[in-house]
């Protein structure tokens, strides 16, 4: 079986990206050319995230794959996110530079 590798439980990280390109779930749902029911589950963790579906999702926000990427690992491993903790302060700042370095 060669099934495409998946991202779950990274919902709250999609709609916080969506929320912080001052998008609503109808815009974002449209700007895919999705409905938006496909998008709420995604953001509600009905659905896993595919390889494609990340780079959709980057493309219309104007983020980098990556950057999508490590914002939703961590908010599927919160000790990702510990405040004050080494590998957080990493992480935030591999995405600050991702960001900086856009597409």
């Amino acid at each position: 079986m060669n099934a495409s590798p998946r991202l779950a439980g990274a919902g709250r990280a999609i709609r916080a990206l969506r929320e912080a390109a001052g998008l609503s779930l109808r815009d974002l749902a449209a700007r895919l050319h999705w409905d938006k029911s496909r998008l709420s589950k995604y953001e509600n963790d009905q659905l896993a995230l595919s390889i494609s579906v990340i780079e959709d999702l980057a493309r219309v926000l104007g983020q980098r794959p990556e950057v999508v990427v490590l914002y939703c690992l961590k908010q599927r491993y919160p000790r990702l996110s510990l405040a004050g903790s080494e590998i957080s302060t990493l992480l935030d700042g591999l995405i600050d530079k991702l960001g900086d370095n856009r597409r």
